[in-house]
């Protein structure tokens, strides 16, 4: 009997994780257990948090940039939230390796302004008051 693979297709992602210690040592274990092309490390940067998380108001930011099978992702996911070095992690999908994420500032406001002139295009047109100097 022949059994059928499907081969998942190779996305690349950007991890970016807060670190109890200022080693990506545990990280990159998880990353080659799953099987995970790495492209890119960044160093570690020490960082003060705003406000403490699980005690720590220091921690050091680790940036990598990998590709594996987009159905596995999960799987890493996991494996992180249970590695106690980890304070917080984000894995997100990029399409090249040191991708800006597509925010636009004021995008909202420029909606709203634009929803408010389109209604009042539609509104009948509104009939002139007389003041009371006119009278």
């Amino acid at each position: 009997m022949e059994q059928h693979i499907e081969s998942q297709p190779e996305k690349m992602y950007e991890l970016t994780a807060l670190l109890r210690n200022e080693e990506f040592s545990p990280v990159k274990k998880l990353l080659e257990k799953h099987g995970v092309v790495l492209i890119e490390e960044r160093p570690l940067e020490k960082t003060h948090l705003s406000y403490p998380i699980l005690k720590e108001h220091f921690v050091f930011q680790g940036v990598c940039y990998f590709t594996m099978p987009e159905g596995t992702i999960s799987a890493l996911g996991n494996d992180l939230n249970l590695e106690g070095e980890v304070v917080r992690y984000i894995i997100r999908s990029v399409k090249h390796v040191g991708e800006k994420a597509e925010t636009e500032r004021g995008s909202g406001l420029n909606r709203e302004a634009r929803r408010f002139n389109v209604s009042r295009e539609g509104r009948k047109p509104e009939t002139q008051t007389l003041t009371n100097e006119a009278l």
